[in-house]
């Protein structure tokens, strides 16, 4: 079998939806071709990555304590509330309004917040680039090419502007590859380099809502802070927002994107 006449049933097998007789031939196809293999490859890790790491998060702590709070609050403003939605409850009616409102509390609490704006979740880029800062990195695309890993973001159908990886080889810094991943509530792009005596990890995502947190100084066009040792410059531009992460000296910040 060739490439053309399994293509179609790559993706049926990354599924599982080939019957033993039919995945035999496509598998055995698939190990002897670097392209289907690769492809077949980066189909399994995001497929894994989306159930694992796309799941809902769940209401702020601090969120639900103040919600709490409120709720405490105004039941001090009536005197003998408490007592009269025991009364309350006594009647058979008013119990299914109870229970469907403590059905809505409960699917509140489980649902992401959306209200109010959070500060950028830098620590989470940095702990990301301190597990791929050395060795051998696990990414979803392996390549060189800034315009191979740019079509693939693109085919996520995950962001939409179009500057998803910066071409820092001018700058001395070659691209390993990258994949899909998260900062904060926000979808973002995984993108690392190498060059330059070490690495540089490049997340970029849509802007919305984004607060940058204080402490940080302005180097160039980026604000700049550490973490846990590494440095973080942050871009905030119309469409989106970029994070350079890396543990080298403050003026690598100073290529431009």
């Amino acid at each position: 079998m060739n490439c053309e006449e399994i293509r179609e049933r790559l993706e049926a097998l990354v599924d599982g939806e080939l019957a033993p007789s039919e995945a035999g031939p496509v598998e055995e196809h698939v190990r002897g071709c670097t392209a289907c293999g690769r492809f077949v490859e980066n189909r399994r890790v995001l497929r894994t990555f989306l159930r694992t790491r796309l799941a809902t998060r769940p209401t702020p702590e601090s969120t639900r304590k103040k919600i709490l709070e409120a709720i405490e609050k105004e039941a001090e403003r009536e005197v003998g509330w408490l007592e009269r939605l025991r009364r309350l409850g006594t009647v058979p009616g008013f119990r299914v309004g109870l229970a469907v409102a403590a059905a809505a509390l409960l699917v509140l609490s489980v649902l992401p917040w959306r209200g109010g704006r959070e500060p950028l979740p830098l620590d989470e880029v940095a702990s990301r680039f301190l597990e791929l800062r050395s060795g051998d990195p696990a990414l979803e695309l392996r390549t060189e090419s800034p315009e191979e890993l740019r079509a693939y973001y693109t085919s996520t159908g995950t962001f939409p502007f179009r500057e998803t990886v910066p071409d820092f080889r001018a700058a001395g810094f070659r691209l390993l590859g990258g994949g899909l991943s998260r900062v904060g509530p926000h979808r973002a792009t995984l993108t690392l380099y190498e060059g330059r005596g070490g690495r540089v990890l490049c997340q970029r995502f849509s802007p919305d809502d984004v607060e940058l947190p204080p402490g940080g100084k302005r180097v160039g066009r980026r604000v700049v802070y550490e973490a846990d040792g590494v440095r973080l410059g942050v871009l905030v531009e119309k469409d989106f927002v970029c994070v350079l992460a890396t543990d080298l000296p403050e003026e690598a910040f100073g290529f431009e994107d």
